[in-house]
């Protein structure tokens, strides 16, 4: 079934559970997934399991801050990153030869708090 709801600046589609989105400003067009309630479920178990978001957003075809509002809805506890021993040690390494944990977690690709743990600062 193909339901379209329109308003000055966009207009969505609505085609077999999916939301697709046409800007008019743009030309561009967003399609949004909604999981069903199983998938949900599954998605909450895997990362109780201990899989990553990214890793559940590929699994699933949605983005990483989806997964992250799908957990905060389900009252899940996020965890926070931890590094790698092997990256731990080159962060420790880099803090003491005077690089800042910015820098640092810019390398890394973390958040600059996560690489001031790492190397024994408080965040």
């Amino acid at each position: 079934m193909i339901d379209w709801a329109g308003s000055s600046t966009s207009t969505n589609l609505w085609h077999d559970g999916l939301r697709i989105e046409f800007s008019d400003l743009t030309g561009s067009r967003r399609v949004q997934r909604r999981l069903p309630p199983e998938e949900v479920e599954e998605l909450v178990a895997g990362y109780l399991a201990g899989a990553m978001a990214l890793a559940l957003a590929g699994r699933h075809s949605i983005h990483r801050t989806t997964v992250l509002a799908l957990l905060e809805r389900h009252r899940v506890s996020r965890r926070g990153r931890v590094l790698a021993a092997d990256h731990i040690e080159r962060a420790v390494a880099s803090y003491a030869s005077g690089h800042s944990c910015a820098s640092i977690g810019k390398k890394l690709r973390v958040n600059p708090e996560t690489s001031a743990r790492s190397c024994g600062r408080p965040a």
